[in-house]
């Protein structure tokens, strides 16, 4: 069965809220806007990761301000996400995602313009679009990946010799861990829910200081609320927390 990751561009609802209804989107304004660039890079981000990784590719969706990969193999999404949020990061795209695993399909997609239309059919469908889209809204907070259950399961099974995993809960490790670019991390304590159980960390072997440098950039951009601040705060605790247990594992293993 596939493999699905969702992405979702952090904030922009508020950005729309705050612009005036009579407002005209076709302008030299709007095109400079930063939002505008910042959904640009949200695209290029998604072409670099799915050229990097081609391989178990099924079915890109990308609309607006969100998108999905569908891989059929576990090795090639994480590696495929991962770099998409590396890339979301270094382009200052404030980004979350949800990873999910189960059934998909795909009846048809059509797109059809004229002068005074467009429409656009999308049809496609499964369990583990769900799942990952549940995974990507579960209330935790970040430019972060969580991964629902049924995926940490299959991520972190033991004969998956080729995959990364840290269980952070018995300090054990899977094949490449610290090495890989996306790296599965079990959520202990109160991170953990009973339907989103991991949670990707995608820095490979970056410092750190260049994700915090990059959420610094991101807030400059996009100045949170009172409650939009808590997505940078969980972001900086996500990087240090990825960073501390990639240095500890890597000296243990030295």
């Amino acid at each position: 069965m596939p493999y699905a990751v969702f992405f979702d561009i952090l904030g922009t609802s508020r950005i729309f809220l705050n612009i005036s209804d009579e407002y005209e989107f076709d302008c030299p304004e709007w095109e400079n806007h930063n939002y505008t660039k910042t959904r640009r890079n949200f695209h290029r981000s998604l072409q670099i990761a799915t050229e990097v990784v081609p391989q178990g590719l099924r079915f890109i969706a990308s609309f607006s301000d969100c998108a999905y990969l569908i891989y059929d193999d576990a090795t090639s999404l994480l590696l495929a996400t991962g770099v998409a949020m590396q890339n979301f990061y270094q382009t200052l795209v404030p980004v979350r995602g949800g990873i999910g695993y189960g059934n998909f399909g795909v009846d048809r997609v059509v797109h059809a313009s004229s002068i005074r239309s467009i429409s656009t059919e999308a049809s496609f469908f499964g369990s583990a679009l769900v799942r990952a889209h549940a995974a990507e809204q579960c209330g935790l907070k970040g430019f972060r990946v969580f991964v629902d259950a049924s995926a940490g399961q299959t991520l972190t099974e033991k004969n998956k010799e080729d995959l990364a995993y840290i269980d952070e809960s018995t300090m054990e490790e899977g094949i490449r861990a610290g090495t890989a670019p996306a790296i599965v991390i079990q959520l202990v304590g109160e991170s953990a829910l009973s339907f989103v159980t991991h949670e990707l960390s995608f820095i490979g072997r970056d410092h750190a200081e260049l994700y915090l440098r990059a959420i610094d950039m991101i807030e400059l951009i996009f100045p949170p609320d009172e409650y939009a601040l808590e997505h940078y705060i969980s972001s900086r605790k996500a990087i240090h927390h990825f960073e501390l247990l990639r240095d500890n594992f890597l000296s243990l293993s030295s």
